[in-house]
Order: structure tokens, then C-alpha cells, then sequence
């Protein structure tokens, strides 16, 4: 049996929040196909999950896949 290091973050509905990282700093401005099918989903998924941007320019989007690479 193995445990996560890290436990799954919930919002205060209960709902489990998914981090998604995006390579744009205003997800809503610059990908705006993405974003409203992300709202679409936490509109269709209240209460059991939310997905959240991870929103960061190109340079700090690739920084911060490179980080969460190496620690797993």
C-alpha cells in the first residue's frame, strides 16, 4: 500500500482541486477555448472536483514543469 506525499487539497464545497498548469499568464484573455471549457467542468463537477490554473508566462510555465519533474 502506498501513500501520496502530498494530499489531495479540496475547496470549501469538499470538491478535490486539481492544479492545471498553463503556459499563459491570463488563461482567460490568452486561451480562452481552454478556460471556458474548464469553467464548463467545475460548473458540471460542483462539489466533487475543481480544476484551477496554474497560470505563468512561457519562462516561468517551463520553470515550474522542470521543478515538478524533479520532485516527482
Amino acid at each position: 500500500e502506498s501513500k501520496s506525499s502530498e494530499e489531495a487539497k479540496t475547496d470549501a464545497d469538499g470538491a478535490t482541486v486539481i492544479k492545471f498548469g498553463i503556459h499563459v499568464a491570463n488563461p482567460k484573455k490568452q486561451e480562452t477555448v481552454t478556460y471556458n471549457i474548464v469553467q464548463g467542468f467545475n460548473k458540471e463537477n460542483k462539489g466533487k472536483y475543481k480544476v484551477e490554473f496554474v497560470a505563468a508566462d512561457t519562462e516561468a510555465h517551463s520553470k515550474n514543469m522542470k521543478l515538478a519533474a524533479q520532485d516527482g
